[in-house]
């Protein structure tokens, strides 16, 4: 029986075995940064070395009233998962984004 994974989801989707780049930000989001070949993974991997990192969102019905103003700041605490259970703890960790649109 396969595993329920983020690969084997991957696998089933597209049909292709996805290479893990790396996982963003595992403690709150959580996103993956997969490549299906040996030379984007290279590439996506070399990138994050090199700095600052900037991510690209979609979103919906959210954040026309910031659209074309510039850079704000989003000031909210990041609530903490415990690594073994998964279940979020009572404390936070001060967070502190720039966001542009």
């Amino acid at each position: 029986m396969q595993q329920d994974t983020l690969a084997s989801r991957i696998l089933n989707t597209f049909g292709r075995t996805p290479k893990l780049v790396h996982r963003l930000d595992r403690q709150t989001s959580g996103i993956s940064l997969v490549a299906f070949d040996n030379v984007t993974r290279k590439a996506l991997h070399d990138a994050l070395k090199i700095g600052t990192k900037v991510y690209y969102a979609l979103c919906r019905n959210s954040g026309e009233a910031h659209l074309g103003k510039g850079p704000f700041i989003i000031d909210r605490p990041l609530r903490r998962k415990n690594v073994e259970t998964e279940e979020l703890c009572q404390d936070y960790q001060d967070a502190k984004t720039e966001v542009s649109m």
